[in-house]
């Protein structure tokens, strides 16, 4: 995401776990699930720390956007 939308963007997580399989029947592991992205202002480097309703949130990027390519209609 910070690829599209700048350094200043970050993340809203909540911090859960999931199942990982092992060759000796598996074990939970730790798993960020995003929530969604804010944009705190600034072009990127280090970010103090701030609540989360502070930034303002910011969309996913388009599939033109991701590939650099566009579908012709």
């Amino acid at each position: 995401m910070r690829r599209f939308r700048g350094g200043s963007v970050c993340p809203v997580i909540t911090l859960t776990d999931t199942h990982m399989n092992t060759r000796f029947g598996g074990r939970q592991r730790p798993h960020f699930d995003v929530k969604r992205w804010v944009n705190f202002g600034g072009e990127g480097g280090a970010q103090p720390v701030l609540p989360p309703s502070t930034g303002h949130t910011v969309e996913p990027p388009t599939a033109k956007e991701a590939t650099g390519d566009s579908v012709p209609y």
